[in-house]
């Protein structure tokens, strides 16, 4: 379980923060390449119509940029919005990130889950996981399930991802 990430400056120029962005960005890349994968699940980041903070157009300018890369290098790319993520885990649409990293301490007990961004990240995986049937060392429940349907998985899966394996945590 791995986290990228680093805090802005509050009062940062947009070149500052487009400079934030492309290493974030570049950082992800490697750490992501490093490991060959087939498909790549995100985050849509969906912005609050009240909150239209510099965060927000952060988060969509790390997507945009993750997302361009991923094409470049011809790695799929499945795209999660918020809520069916939140709902699949929690049951609730509205979901914290806190009650995302919370069901996760409670199902991967002993194993840390250390921040909440890697809790959404672990949710994305999960989801992927069902979605080619892993065996997992957890209860699977039907919200779980139900949730599937709603993201635009890949028509054909590579080859590598459709193999049967046993999902591997900690």
């Amino acid at each position: 379980l791995h986290s990228i990430g680093w805090g802005g400056e509050a009062g940062a120029s947009y070149l500052d923060r487009n400079r934030r962005g492309r290493e974030l960005a570049s950082a992800v890349m490697s750490w992501l390449v490093s490991r060959s994968p087939d498909i790549v699940v995100i985050e849509a980041p969906i912005p609050r119509m009240q909150k239209r903070s510099g965060s927000v157009f952060d988060r969509w300018f790390l997507f945009e940029l993750l997302l361009a890369e991923c094409d470049l290098r011809k790695i799929e790319c499945v795209v999660v919005n918020p809520r069916p993520r939140q709902v699949c885990l929690t049951g609730n649409g509205n979901a914290g990130k806190q009650e995302i990293h919370e069901a996760w301490r409670k199902i991967l007990a002993p194993v840390k889950v250390i921040n909440a961004d890697i809790a959404d990240a672990l949710t994305l995986a999960y989801m992927a996981a069902l979605r080619l049937d892993y065996e997992l060392p957890f209860p699977v429940k039907d919200r779980h399930w139900n949730q599937l349907d709603s993201v635009s998985w890949p028509a054909v899966w590579p080859e590598a991802a459709r193999a049967p394996k046993q999902l591997q945590l900690g």
